[in-house]
């Protein structure tokens, strides 16, 4: 079984105690599901908490769906309709942003094998209000669009002159790069981040300044928070992040966390839930018995 944990690491836009998050009563695990959960977002908006996340089922054996939850209070998630894409081997790994025209943009990736090829793409959708999504469109990058290529975890971020796509190329984070904000691109490849050793990111906007979540790889997965160190109107710039902390898992009798930030965390993996832009949240995922 899998379960989502939270932890704060910072409010930039939310209040620091609003009424329909009362963090002190907050207990982990927030979503704890028997079918398994992973690769958590969540997004606070208009008054809900929405989460989405790779959701493993048996029914076939091991396919990963996307898997949605809301609540007004993150203390009683209500589960909601999975998505699917039946050519796919499954789908994995979502995150969600704001475009600036307002609408949600979630990224995807398939699982296992995509159309015409075993190994995994990227996708996007669109929604309003974070329900109902469109119809998935894959991105193209240049540089790394051959079937070869497998591409998962993805992560988007907008700046005044263009739109950032962070994905990993086979066991390497890297970056992309179209100007305007059209998901369209045309997408050309930047080159490899530094730090490469990542996966499951988020890029988020605290207090000004663009940050990096994201767990290292590979066996043990260590929840980081990195910062952009150049300017973000550069895009050879968003190549390197500068380590700002690792967060710790704290240990409970159901999962197999360490208080110590240099303990081997065997039975505990990481993913991430945030709100685009706004409430930065850490949450994890431990394996249980």
């Amino acid at each position: 079984m899998m379960m989502l944990l939270w932890g704060a690491v910072g409010c930039e836009a939310l209040p620091p105690d609003p009424p329909e998050l009362a963090w002190s009563k907050l207990r982990n695990p927030v979503l704890s599901r028997s079918d398994g959960v992973k690769d958590a977002f969540a997004v606070h908006e208009a008054g809900r908490c929405h989460l989405g996340y790779s959701l493993l089922t048996e029914d076939p054996s091991f396919r990963i769906r996307l898997g949605f939850s809301s609540t007004p209070d993150l203390l009683a998630p209500l589960s909601e309709d999975s998505i699917d894409q039946p050519e796919l081997g499954g789908l994995a790994s979502p995150d969600v942003v704001r475009a600036p025209d307002g609408r949600f943009v979630m990224t995807h990736n398939s699982h296992t094998h995509d159309v015409g090829t075993v190994e995994s793409k990227l996708y996007h959708r669109t929604s309003t209000d974070l329900v109902t999504w469109s119809a998935p469109s894959r991105f193209h990058v240049e540089g790394a669009d051959h079937d070869e290529d497998r591409l998962i975890d993805a992560a988007l971020a907008y700046t005044d002159t263009g739109a950032f796509l962070f994905f990993k190329l086979d066991q390497a984070m890297q970056v992309a790069y179209a100007a305007g904000h059209s998901l369209d691109g045309p997408w050309t490849l930047v080159g490899a981040l530094d730090p490469a050793s990542v996966e499951n990111p988020q890029l988020l906007l605290i207090d000004g300044v663009w940050h990096l979540l994201a767990t290292t790889i590979p066996v043990i997965h260590h929840p980081r928070l990195y910062r952009l160190t150049g300017d973000p109107g550069d895009p050879q710039a968003w190549l390197h992040f500068e380590l700002v902390r690792e967060l710790a898992i704290p240990q409970q009798r159901w999962n197999g966390g360490s208080d110590e930030l240099s303990a081997e965390r065997d039975t505990a993996r990481t993913s991430s839930i945030a709100t685009p832009t706004t409430a930065t949240t850490c949450c994890t995922q431990a394996a249980t018995s």
